[in-house]
């Protein structure tokens, strides 16, 4: 057992006092589809962890999915002999999904859609129009600071 699987398992033991029914383990592959992983507790290996409350296909919700490698807590789930995640040490992705509302984080930023719209395509819409635009009166756009601001927001946005 890895040294932050044991500090993990000790604060839950610390906050909520349980912990005959928590493992530390360590996380062996993710199932992105059905919402599960696969997890690894010294020598044994088990799957169908849960992520989620409901292990379905396209299930809407906050889906958080821990990096390969890394360290969870998984917790029995009643007498029925499920597990899921209850902690997590290192996270690959989180989605939020409400309704048409999507909302995507990860190492290449965050992506916000709803239905075909993403906010990146809105913004980048604006800055297009705005670059070419001439003003009759006043000081001019400067395309330079324009530039700068789409290639900033395109790189947290998560832009294609």
């Amino acid at each position: 057992m890895s040294k932050q699987a044991r500090e993990l398992k000790n604060l839950m033991t610390e906050m909520f006092g349980i912990g005959g029914n928590i493992l530390p383990v360590i996380v062996e592959s993710v199932d992105k589809i059905n919402n599960t992983c696969e997890v690894k507790y010294d020598n044994l290996e088990f799957g169908g962890i849960r992520l989620q409350a409901a292990i379905k296909e396209n299930q809407k919700g906050i889906k958080v999915y821990p990096a390969v490698n890394s360290s969870v807590l998984i917790q029995k789930l009643g007498n029925k002999g499920e597990w899921f995640v209850c902690m997590f040490s290192e996270v690959e992705e989180i989605i939020t999904e409400i309704g048409e509302l999507k909302q995507t984080t990860n190492k290449d930023g965050y992506v916000f859609k709803k239905g075909n719209d993403t906010l990146w395509d809105g913004i980048k819409l604006l800055i297009e129009s705005l670059e070419v635009a001439i003003i009759l009166q006043g000081t001019n756009i400067n395309k330079g600071k324009l530039a700068q601001a789409k290639t900033k927001i395109k790189n947290v946005l998560n832009g294609s």
